[in-house]
């Protein structure tokens, strides 16, 4: 996957604000894959990017997370002070796989605890959620999660995002994230 530099409208800290339109601003996230070429491009580009977001964690069915950001990410963002927030996606965006994690209450506290540690151990300004192929029996165990990885990543010091694909009656907690939500626009759902 292609590096590439998307502006997004973003509430980092004011979702849930009473004077939401007043906090928005144009972040420049930059999504980053896991090769050579990004990294480089992402080093010699820093200063013009808000929000690095390495495309490099994946969650398995019982929760636990794999993967690792490049230490030269890690030293170029905190030296521009860019905030770090990479994606954890679900492994192969298996959708029984998520929904173990969602419904199973050992998967479930194995995740949460997943990305606490993720987040204290590496010191990350946030995680954003890019979890794909949910079913939509799985919306409110989704929602419930959640609100529970809020509570999550907030002790730990880290703010949660999300990557949503828009569906209707699907309940995401957007007040409750204190972070930002990118909504994807995949071509089969937005062509006229």
């Amino acid at each position: 996957m292609r590096p590439w530099l998307q502006f997004t409208l973003a509430t980092l800290s004011a979702l849930g604000s009473p004077s939401i339109a007043a906090a928005q601003r144009v972040e420049a996230v930059w999504y980053l894959g896991g090769g050579e070429k990004g990294i480089q491009s992402f080093i010699a580009h820093a200063d013009q990017i808000t929000i690095v977001a390495p495309q490099v964690f994946a969650m398995d069915s019982t929760g636990k997370i794999r993967g690792h950001v490049d230490p030269r990410i890690i030293e170029t963002a905190r030296a521009k002070g860019v905030k770090l927030m990479p994606l954890v996606v679900n492994l192969g965006f298996d959708q029984r796989a998520l929904h173990r994690i969602l419904t199973n209450r050992a998967a479930r506290t194995r995740a949460l605890r997943s990305l606490a540690a993720l987040c204290r151990g590496s010191r990350f300004d946030g995680i954003q959620f890019d979890f794909e192929n949910i079913h939509i029996r799985d919306k409110d165990a989704f929602t419930a999660f959640t609100r529970q990885a809020v509570d999550s990543v907030h002790h730990a010091g880290c703010q949660l995002s999300a990557a949503l694909v828009p569906r209707l009656g699907f309940f995401f907690p957007v007040g409750d994230m204190q972070g930002y939500i990118r909504f994807k626009g995949y071509r089969e759902f937005t062509q006229l």
